[in-house]
């Protein structure tokens, strides 16, 4: 009976909470300095009780659609005036995907955020990006999600490094960022290997982003590794 009422209470506070969003959607960073210390981040770090989880659980769907509307916004934002957005939601980010069940199909989407946002943010966020990849290879979810998850990540590495393979002279941001690009390779690839007999149609797909990865420190084809790699692939 207690447990009916307190998750009847935190649907009715968080329904609250999304009305509210309405109002600040243009000024995320307000309203998420707002909503931190009620999502009570610091504590769900460390508490795994059932009650966090259907606190959680409750809170899943705004966060969701928060991140998606970052991720909207971030199209648009040429200039790279999210900074203060991205931090936040990165750090709101990093706790609940420790949560999202291993099948959730959302995972995809928040990781796709991260690098939509990397692709024009500061070295500060591709920080913040480093410590999510972190994240995604200690767990489970690249296996249990594999490959949407892997393929998503591949493909926006490729998509934020396109431009840089090219320059002869990296400003430092971006230097920063293709080198923690970069580090991912030898894990994506291993992971591909290892799962090669379930997706091999996926991960034909996926060569062309595999090879900005595998040449990107030294600037050049080493055709015996790239060879290797596709002889694997097909």
């Amino acid at each position: 009976m207690v447990r009916s009422l307190v998750a009847m209470s935190l649907e009715v506070f968080c329904l609250c909470v999304q009305l509210v969003y309405r109002h600040y959607k243009d000024k995320l960073y307000e309203f998420m300095v707002l909503l931190a210390p009620v999502l009570q981040i610091d504590q769900m770090k460390t508490d795994v009780s059932e009650f966090s989880f259907l606190y959680f659980r409750i809170w899943m769907k705004l966060i969701l659609r928060m991140l998606s509307d970052l991720g909207d916004r971030v199209d648009h934002d040429s200039k790279g005036n999210l900074g203060k957005e991205v931090s936040v939601m990165f750090d709101i980010a990093n706790t609940f995907l420790r949560f999202i069940p291993n099948s959730d199909p959302q995972i995809p989407l928040c990781y796709s955020v991260v690098l939509r946002v990397c692709e024009e943010q500061s070295i500060e966020n591709a920080l913040h990006a480093k410590y999510l990849w972190e994240l995604l290879f200690s767990t489970q979810y690249i296996v249990e999600c594999f490959p949407v998850t892997l393929l998503s990540i591949a493909e926006g590495l490729h998509y934020c490094l396109g431009d840089i393979v090219d320059e002869a002279d990296l400003p430092a941001p971006k230097r920063m960022f293709a080198s923690i690009c970069s580090s991912t390779a030898p894990m994506i690839l291993k992971l591909f290997l290892s799962h090669l007999d379930k997706v091999m149609d996926d991960m034909k797909c996926a060569t062309s982003d595999l090879r900005y990865l595998l040449v990107y420190n030294d600037r050049t084809v080493k055709p015996s590794r790239i060879l290797f790699y596709e002889f694997k692939f097909y």
